[in-house]
């Protein structure tokens, strides 16, 4: 089952295990896959922690989903 995020979007992200997925809100596409992500990328660097949209963006549920990759 995949969790839905309704906020603490950079909280979600940090508290994700590799190779989970998780579910935003499209409206919100844009500032966490633009600027969160990038920023998480920078900030864990040693980590080496990393995030990718996980399939296409459903318009039809409002969703988009996340996974952790690394």
């Amino acid at each position: 089952m995949v969790k839905r995020i309704t906020e603490n979007w950079t909280e979600a992200l940090l508290n994700m295990e590799v190779g989970e997925i998780v579910e935003f809100p499209l409206e919100k596409s844009e500032s966490i896959v633009g600027s969160i992500i990038p920023r998480l990328r920078k900030r864990m660097w040693r980590e080496k922690a990393d995030w990718s949209r996980d399939g296409d963006y459903d318009t039809e549920n409002g969703i988009f989903r996340v996974k952790r990759i690394a």
